[in-house]
């Protein structure tokens, strides 16, 4: 009994070892392919993310503080993350740094982890020492498996970085239940074991039954495991060779996975359970349980739709025991990497430019269709290959030089090269390259693509022999636009600003950086929406060109045309503007339309002077035969002179009213200053009114100008006229003479003036006075200070113009509230005066000659034939043109002067003188007008033997004229 108990105990012994060896050995082997198999798949689960990204496009960078691979964007894109976690259910992370910006990592509030931040020696690892990372880490207080990659941007540098993490619960749940489990086994058996070996006679039936429930708790810790686990017995036929084999146990795993249960299972042979690849099985796990052997590999079962990875290993000959987990979802995601690598080839395939790839000992990983079209080679014979394989010399060892450059540098390259084209010979290209690398940022290779520029280049060149024509004409039309006087704008169909010239510029007072995209309603109105009558937009809308006349809030009126811009489908894409001031012009037209009103008063004026001056002609004449027949003693003769007193001041009125109308020549002659503004007493008098005082300071020595007397009565006239205007309720009027000398001093202070003598006459008002803008301005014409309709804005430019025609200056001093003071410089003359009242000395100047007297006004012409009779002449008459040209052609031998009324009823004086000319070249003219000796010039007569009298003169200037031209 005590030796059957020793033997007991020892065997008891050996099987404690063996149970604890075995479940040491057990353990520890499951842990090793647990921990492989975990490896290994956080490296595919890697591999795939890194594969998903680049599918999304080439190269990270980060922009604007976001991270994009290609042009996709990474943060807040959850895409990807979810997709590795629906292939492999891990979690998957991407960092921008060391923040998560795209994760499936919840949170416990179920929200996404983004935001959070990367410790640890995950940090250190990627971002310290620039390395990949692999290890166990907590994220948000769970342990899992981490694997970490760095990304890189084009230039290298660590930008952020790929994380796929497996919870450890998940890979060793199981293993860490079995391991405590059978620690605890292990522990009970040695305990018991001892117990037994001090009770092994007295505890036999309690050893046993410790045994079994130690086996017992060693199932339930076996029928946990999360991987499939079968034991097999291997059949053999009787040859020896293996013909199937017996499942001899499996776990519920097994049922899961595979779906077969363990009822239908254990017991039974692999052909009895299922159909199909048997014969594939048996050879497969032959070697294993004959020779011992383990074995990992990866299989797929038709029979059950699924794939496996299996480890087989043999616990003992003639049987194995398999250990796998379902791998299909992985598979099937690598399947679709694989599509997408498929789908990327076709879509370089479809690229018109040859691409290549190469990796970097310069041989060919791959290329496109075009590329191998270009050598005139198939792919297979190109992979592989360096570019001294299948190029020329000269060509490859420019391209490996190349090559060897961007290696070193990594990044992009870009150059312009030749290559020899299979069909189509040397062609100019551009080699674009740059360098790839894999998912721990090392460089692996060169991708390039060729742009065949031979075409390119030919048109450069034509458009280089064409760009000095092109860019003159650009030029030219350029400054044509600039030089345009008008504002020239193109609008857009939003009624936006995109061009204008220059001019545009200055009339909007804006630069052309300023204007741009300006619309034009807020340019030129400075509105906040259209105008109800914008020719831009009507044009728009009809597609015609239209035009418009406008105001502005400035003042200014402008004239619009507006143009349409068609595009080639015939739509109006823009509208061209152009837009000119028209102020000024209309200014003018009104000013004009006042000129020719005041024109036609002119006319009417020089009219009725002229009739006047016939009707003065016969009194003035008739009176001188009164006062030669009439002694001074008479009573009557004082009667006689008053006649003729008023017939002169009436000849002075006519002259006024031919200088109105511009047909009054100028006649400067030595004048008396005092004297002319004596005899305008009466005439200014009647100018102001009676709120008004005129006065005079006349200086007393005589002041002798040379002037056109009639001229400078009408400059003072229309200073005293202003003088009154600038006084509207009332007030003084100061007519003041001096002599003063001009010096050079005098000048620089004013401005004008030659240094010498002058006579001035000063008209000072106390009236509103001038500011500064109107003083600077005052002698513009048509610009006037008075209302709308009480001004010409000429009187002022038309003294100025008498003025200056005098060889004399003119001054204004003003000040507003203090009244002006106009001064007159008029250069002093040496020679006497002639009176204004000067009397011809000899009354008669008889002759004998024959004279024809053309004048249609009978009174007139009875007049000049009874005073030209009694001082001896022969006179033939004549009433009208027609008339005088028959008698001289009848009497041309003898008529020696004719004197000619200017105008004449048929045939003018004009007509006369041309036939007279023609039949005696010698004949002698004197030309009688009441309009003055303009008309007469204006009328055509000119040349020698021509005298011109005007209208009204007295009865002796008549006589001395006629005898003076006879004398000549």
């Amino acid at each position: 009994m005590k030796k059957t108990s020793r033997i007991m105990l020892l065997n008891i012994l050996i099987v404690t070892i063996g149970i604890a060896i075995t479940a040491t050995f057990f353990l520890a082997q499951m842990r090793a392919e647990a921990e492989k198999y975990v490896n290994s798949s956080q490296e595919s689960h890697l591999k795939t993310f890194w594969a998903l990204l680049n599918s999304k496009g080439k190269g990270f960078r980060i922009s604007d503080g976001k991270m994009f691979v290609g042009d996709y964007l990474l943060n807040d894109n959850y895409e990807i993350p979810d997709t590795i976690k629906d292939l492999f259910g891990g979690t998957a992370t991407i960092f921008l740094g060391d923040t998560r910006i795209s994760t499936n990592v919840l949170k416990e509030d179920g929200s996404r982890a983004v935001g959070t931040k990367l410790i640890g020696p995950a940090y250190d690892a990627l971002f310290r020492h620039g390395k990949s990372y692999r290890g166990e880490a907590e994220i948000l207080n769970i342990p899992y498996f981490t694997a970490y990659d760095p990304i890189r941007d084009s230039s290298g540098r660590i930008i952020g970085a790929l994380f796929v993490g497996s919870k450890k619960s998940d890979f060793f749940a199981a293993y860490d239940a079995i391991r405590s489990k059978a620690i605890f086994v292990a522990l009970v058996l040695m305990a018991l074991f001892s117990c037994l070996a001090y009770l092994i006679l007295r505890m036999e039936r309690l050893t046993t039954k410790a045994i079994e429930k130690s086996e017992h708790k060693y199932r339930i810790l076996f029928s946990r495991m999360l991987n499939g686990f079968a034991f097999h017995e291997m059949l053999y036929d009787e040859n020896g060779a293996a013909s199937d084999y017996r499942f001899l146990e499996v776990n519920p795993a097994f049922e899961k996975i595979t779906g077969l249960s363990a009822k239908n299972t254990i017991g039974r042979t692999l052909r009895e359970v299922m159909t199909g690849s048997v014969e594939e099985w048996i050879k497969i796990y032959e070697p294993i349980a004959r020779f011992g052997n383990s074995l990992r590999f990866e299989r797929y079962s038709s029979e059950l739709g699924k794939h496996f990875e299996i480890v087989a290993f043999s616990p003992e000959k003639g049987t194995f025991a398999t250990i796998f987990s379902d791998i299909t979802d992985r598979k099937v995601a690598e399947e679709r990497l694989q599509e997408q690598l498929h789908l990327l080839q076709s879509i370089i395939d479809a690229i018109p430019n040859p691409v290549y790839y190469k990796d970097i000992s310069g041989r060919y990983l791959g290329c496109n269709l075009a590329f191998s079209h270009h050598l005139g080679k198939e792919r297979a014979e190109i992979i592989g290959k360096t570019v001294f394989d299948i190029n020329p010399e000269e060509f490859a060892s420019v391209f490996h030089r190349m090559d060897a450059a961007l290696l070193m540098n990594p990044g992009q390259q870009t150059y312009d090269s030749v290559v020899q084209y299979m069909d189509a010979g040397l062609r100019n290209v551009i080699f674009s390259k740059a360098t790839f690398t894999n998912h721990t940022g090392n460089v692996q290779g060169i991708v390039g693509v060729i742009v065949d520029i031979t075409e390119r280049k030919q048109a450069e060149e034509n458009l280089r022999d064409n760009e000095e024509k092109y860019r003159k004409l650009s030029m030219e039309f350029q400054a044509l636009l600039e030089a345009i006087p008008d504002a020239v704008i193109l609008y857009s169909p939003d009624l936006q600003i995109r061009w204008a010239n220059r001019n545009a510029c200055q009339s909007l007072e804006m630069n052309p950086e300023e204007i741009l995209n300006k619309s034009c309603y807020a340019a030129w109105h400075h509105e906040n929406k259209p105008c109800t009558v914008c020719p831009v937009q009507r044009s728009f809308q009809s597609g015609k060109s239209e035009s418009e006349e406008m105001s502005f809030s400035d003042g200014t009126i402008r004239d619009i045309h507006t143009a349409p811009v068609f595009d080639e489908e015939g739509a109006v894409i823009g509208v061209v503007g152009i837009t000119r001031d028209i102020t000024s012009q209309r200014k003018l037209e009104t000013q004009l339309n006042h000129l020719q009103k005041m024109d036609a008063i002119g006319q009417l004026a020089g009219g009725i002077a002229h009739d006047f001056n016939n009707i003065l002609t016969a009194i003035i004449g008739y009176g001188h035969l009164l006062q030669l027949k009439t002694p001074s003693e008479a009573p009557t003769r004082k009667y006689i002179d008053n006649i003729m007193f008023a017939s002169e001041r009436a000849a002075d009125l006519t002259k006024n009213l031919l200088a109105f109308s511009r047909k009054q020549a100028f006649h400067p002659q030595p004048s008396e200053l005092n004297e002319i503004i004596n005899t305008l007493d009466s005439i200014l008098s009647r100018l102001i009114r009676e709120d008004i005082e005129l006065r005079k300071e006349i200086h007393p020595f005589d002041l002798t100008v040379m002037v056109d007397v009639g001229q400078l009565e009408q400059v003072l006239i229309n200073l005293v006229t202003n003088a009154r205007d600038a006084m509207p309720n009332g007030g003084s009027i100061l007519i003041k003479t001096i002599p003063v000398h001009l010096e050079n001093e005098f000048i620089e202070a004013f401005g004008f003036g030659t240094p010498g003598n002058y006579a001035t006459v000063s008209i000072s008002d106390s009236g509103i006075g001038l500011d500064e803008s109107t003083r600077e301005r005052i002698f513009e014409p048509f610009f006037t200070t008075k209302d709308k309709g009480k001004g010409t804005g000429l009187g002022l430019a038309i003294v100025y113009g008498i003025i200056k025609q005098h060889n004399g200056y003119i001054s204004v001093e003003s000040e507003q509230g203090h009244g002006t003071t106009f001064t007159v410089y008029l250069p002093l003359v040496q020679d006497g005066a002639k009176s204004a009242n000067e009397v011809e000395e000899q009354e008669s100047y008889p002759g004998s000659e024959v004279v024809l007297l053309a004048e249609d006004e009978e009174e007139l012409r009875e007049l000049y034939r009874s005073v030209l009779e009694e001082n001896g002449y022969t006179v033939l008459e004549a009433a009208n043109g027609e008339e005088a040209i028959d008698i001289f052609l009848i009497n041309k031998n003898e008529i020696e002067l004719l004197i000619l009324d200017v105008i004449m009823p048929r045939r003018n004086a004009r007509d006369v003188y041309e036939a007279v000319k023609r039949e005696n070249p010698a004949v002698k003219f004197l030309f009688v007008s009441g309009h003055g000796k303009e008309t007469i010039h204006d009328s055509g007569i000119q040349g020698e033997n021509v005298t011109i009298l005007t209208k009204p003169s007295t009865l002796p200037k008549f006589l001395k004229t006629v005898r003076d031209v006879l004398d000549a």
